[in-house]
């Protein structure tokens, strides 16, 4: 009896969690957002990061580790550096700054001389 309740509910959370989801309607991205991943730079870079990523099987752990360096965190744990900017550069939504795409690409094996960069 117990397990036909929570089936109960755990069907009405799934039939609420629907009637949300069709009420906010399609995910609608930022603005900004579109104004870099319409940038052919852009484009270009993310399309490197990824293509490199998949080659070499590292994570965005991985990559901010080589890229930013470690730090111990608030439990003790040694963690990688800045994770966050490496998932903002594969997103497309920031842009590294010149040092920072230079140990990128070493990172992940680019030849920095392939790398588009925008104009200054």
């Amino acid at each position: 009896m117990r397990e036909e309740k929570l089936r109960r509910i755990a069907q009405e959370l799934r039939r609420f969690a629907d009637e949300l989801d069709a009420l906010a309607g399609p995910p609608q991205p930022r603005q900004r957002d579109n104004i870099l991943r319409n940038d052919g730079y852009m484009l270009d870079w993310m399309t490197q990061l990824y293509e490199r990523k998949a080659a070499t099987g590292k994570n965005n752990s991985d990559i901010a580790r080589d890229v930013f360096g470690e730090m111990r965190d608030p439990r003790g744990y040694l963690v990688a550096r800045n994770r966050d900017r490496i998932g903002t550069y594969f997103k497309g939504t920031s842009y590294p700054k010149r040092a920072t795409m230079l140990k990128l690409c070493a990172s992940l094996g680019i030849d920095p001389a392939t790398v588009r960069v925008p104009p200054c």
